[in-house]
């Protein structure tokens, strides 16, 4: 029974990962973004170390998504080029530090903030 359970949790682990591969090659390929976003939507969370790494992970997409659309339009005045600048910043720490609690076997427990790291 343990060894099915242990099984399960390493499926889990490995969907989290996957959905942050798939938002690392989304900053060459945006589409793959996306389909991250849907597969974190869509899977199943019933592991809360899991849960909490999709959960931030989809944060992390809309907040994101909320500053490039902020930072375009604001491009036709400079400092939409550093609101860019600093939303790749965001996302790519976030990501980065997320993989990394995640590869630990931590959960993140600042889900409900907009911490520039993974805590």
């Amino acid at each position: 029974m343990s060894d099915q359970s242990i099984h399960v949790g390493a499926r889990d682990l490995g969907t989290a990962k996957l959905v942050y591969i798939m938002n690392f090659v989304g900053f060459i390929l945006p589409i793959s973004t996306i389909v991250a976003l849907i597969v974190a939507y869509l899977s199943d969370k019933s592991d809360e170390l899991v849960k909490t790494h999709l959960k931030f992970q989809i944060r992390t997409f809309w907040w994101t998504f909320l500053m490039v659309i902020v930072g375009i339009v604001g491009a036709f005045f400079i400092v939409g080029y550093l609101i860019l600048l600093f939303a790749f910043i965001y996302a790519l720490t976030r990501y980065i530090s997320g993989f990394m609690l995640l590869n630990k076997g931590a959960p993140v427990s600042g889900t409900k903030t907009l911490n520039l790291v993974a805590t």
